[in-house]
C-alpha cells in the first residue's frame, strides 16, 4: 500500500515536470514570435549595441559603429514627429 501511494507520487511529480516544460517552451515560443517580443529582443538589442545595457557598459567599447541599426519602432518615430 505505501509502494503503490509513493510511485503514484512520483508519477505526479514527472508529469507536472513534463507539463511544466511543454508549457514553458510553448509560452516562449508564442512570446518570442509575438509583436511585443519581437519588440522587447529589438529594444533589447539596440540598447547591448548603443552601450547602456549594465551587462555591456563596463566593457567600455566603442558602440557608434552600430548605432546607425536603430530598431524600426524609433525610425518609425523620429519620421512621425518631423
Amino acid at each position: 500500500m505505501g509502494a503503490e501511494i509513493f510511485g503514484t507520487i512520483i508519477l505526479w511529480i514527472l508529469g507536472l515536470l513534463v507539463l511544466h516544460f511543454v508549457i514553458y517552451t510553448a509560452v516562449r515560443d508564442g512570446i518570442n514570435k509575438s509583436v511585443v517580443g519581437q519588440y522587447i529582443n529589438e529594444t533589447k538589442r539596440y540598447l547591448s549595441r548603443k552601450g547602456t545595457c549594465p551587462k555591456t557598459n563596463s566593457d567600455n567599447q566603442d558602440y557608434s559603429s552600430d548605432m546607425q541599426k536603430e530598431p524600426a519602432f524609433l525610425r518609425w518615430k523620429a519620421d512621425k514627429h518631423k
